[in-house]
């Protein structure tokens, strides 16, 4: 049976006075011995938020550090929703921030945009508006995708 190594023989490529083999050597042992790479790498995490623009709704109920808003619009009206996206409380441009329409059960609510970038003030908006003249109510969802950021509702009365 010649030329069959058993495992830890030293022509495997076994470190002298180590039971690590050679191919894992960056491998940390016990001894200390292996991978010298520093792991205190870690960034402190940041503190991201979305916020509502107003301060609140049109029913006088406060909006800032909440997550839901109510808003009202006529039958023919546009409305402007703004959502501020902050980092470690600073408003931060260049981020996506998503809007989704939910709780529509008469198919009302109309977006310009699925998605909009913030500008220099943090603020990402979208326009809302009645698909026809109906009374009714529906949501507009305000998220930042693959986030663990709580999202933002709009609730929005047609009226």
């Amino acid at each position: 049976m010649g030329g069959i190594a058993a495992c830890g023989d030293d022509s495997t490529g076994t470190q002298q006075g180590s039971d690590v083999d050679a191919l894992f050597s960056d491998v940390v042992t016990p001894d200390g011995g292996g991978d010298s790479t520093p792991t205190d790498t870690a960034q402190v995490a940041k503190v991201r938020k979305l916020d509502f623009d107003d301060a609140f709704g049109d029913d006088q109920v406060p909006c800032k550090g909440t997550d839901r808003c109510t808003i009202s619009i006529s039958f023919s009206a546009t409305r402007t929703l703004k959502v501020v996206y902050t980092e470690d409380g600073s408003v931060k441009a260049g981020q996506v921030v998503k809007f989704a329409i939910e709780n529509d059960a008469n198919n009302l609510g109309f977006l310009n945009t699925l998605s909009s970038f913030t500008d220099e003030s943090g603020i990402s908006l979208v326009e809302t508006k009645a698909r026809s003249e109906i009374v009714g109510q529906y949501v507009v969802k305000a998220y930042i995708d693959n986030s663990d950021i709580p999202p933002l509702y709009f609730d929005v009365v047609v009226t």
